[in-house]
């Protein structure tokens, strides 16, 4: 399967460790699920927007299953003994993806969860318009319809619980389909105590129609001072049309306000729950065409880093990436993969042809005293 956009490597170097990492536009977290084909998620780390690996918090054996982890497919492919039927979404669909998926199991419980970076949750601020995307896929079980079984995708401040995220272990927001829809219908979501018993239920909008057999979830999170406004919609991949954020605003709709003011700023979990369900593509963005279209994900997949070299005798760095000429970049450094406020060099012009290099001088910073920090990590943005 392809590499993700966001090329991120760890190599040690002397003593010291360079982490490489690419970003671009305004997509904060990106899960192509483009690990290698059968590897279980628990452990697995995307190289954008994540602050851990994935916890795997799925249970039990579905029908004609195993009991099998949550896995990562090739496209076309499905686990032997999981009972799936969804091979991965269609290769005729133009839709951006890697060529990877998650399969869960058919079961009652498929789901998940990931600590978010600071960088992300930094911009979960009253007055900012969040956008969360996933494709979710249906099983086709024989003699039943084909409802999706209740996948969902929030950004809370814990993980979603129970089968089919009736609850969450905290205030979370953001779509799926909930447990009492029998026909699969999507919906806008949001979890909070408002019962003030320590249980943190679900809240549901309307129903929306289904697409089979997957469907593009988009949600929109508008974050409030006083309330929280949360709309999602769905948009069919085969054949998949690039929407826009007024294609958006045109759809039918599932919106839900908030009756309280959640806790937005202490959100830093994502996760998924639902039963059956398998998941591609999980993009956190602040705009709408970062979360769906090639503006993101789509865009940065010809920009990797292709090359490094460090030379510790002179402590200079070289670093090579895809570009497009008349683009310009920002190369950035970080101690903690957290904050990434400090720049190695703030206007890098992209060189002839469709690549550029570029050597940095590391002295001053890197090695030279015992007790010196001896970790560093350096990306690469699109200005």
């Amino acid at each position: 399967m392809r590499n993700s956009p966001f090329f991120r490597s760890y190599l040690t170097l002397g003593s010291v460790a360079l982490g490489l990492g690419m970003a671009r536009g305004d997509l904060l977290f990106y899960e192509p699920f483009d690990y290698a084909p059968n590897s279980a998620l628990a452990g697995l780390m995307p190289a954008l927007g994540a602050g851990g690996p994935w916890v795997d918090n799925s249970s039990g054996t579905g029908n004609s299953g195993s009991g099998q982890a949550m896995t990562v497919r090739t496209n076309g492919t499905t686990g032997a003994d999981s009972g799936q039927t969804w091979p991965g979404i269609p290769s005729a669909s133009t839709f951006v993806n890697s060529g990877g998926y998650l399969e869960g199991e058919r079961r009652d419980d498929n789901s998940g969860h990931i600590p978010l970076a600071a960088e992300v949750t930094a911009k979960f601020i009253d007055g900012a318009t969040i956008w969360l995307s996933f494709v979710a896929a249906a099983t086709t079980v024989e003699g039943q319809p084909d409802n999706h079984h209740k996948p969902n995708v929030a950004i809370g401040q814990e993980e979603l619980l129970d089968n089919r995220a009736q609850v969450a272990a905290g205030e979370a927001v953001g779509g799926g389909v909930a447990h009492n829809t029998s026909g699969g219908n999507p919906r806008a979501r949001y979890w909070d105590d408002e019962n003030t018993d320590g249980l943190y239920e679900d809240f549901l909008g309307d129903r929306l129609s289904r697409i089979s057999p997957q469907q593009l979830f988009v949600t929109k999170i508008e974050f409030g001072a006083v309330t929280e406004n949360i709309t999602t919609t769905v948009f069919t991949l085969d054949p998949f049309a690039a929407p826009t954020e007024a294609d958006f605003d045109d759809a039918e709709q599932t919106t839900i306000t908030t009756v309280n003011n959640l806790d937005n700023a202490s959100f830093n979990t994502l996760s998924f729950h639902g039963s059956r369900s398998n998941y591609d593509e999980i993009r956190i963005a602040t705009t709408f065409d970062d979360a769906v279209n090639a503006a993101g994900a789509g865009a940065a997949q010809d920009f990797a880093i292709t090359a490094i070299n460090y030379s510790a005798e002179d402590k200079m760095l070289t670093l090579t990436w895809d570009s497009q000429p008349g683009e310009r970049y920002v190369v950035k450094y970080s101690t903690d993969l957290i904050d990434w406020g400090a720049d190695l060099e703030d206007d890098v012009p992209a060189g002839i042809g469709e690549t550029t290099t570029a050597t940095f001088e590391l002295a001053g910073f890197v090695g030279d005293q015992e007790d010196a920090l001896r970790a560093y990590y350096f990306r690469v943005e699109k200005q």
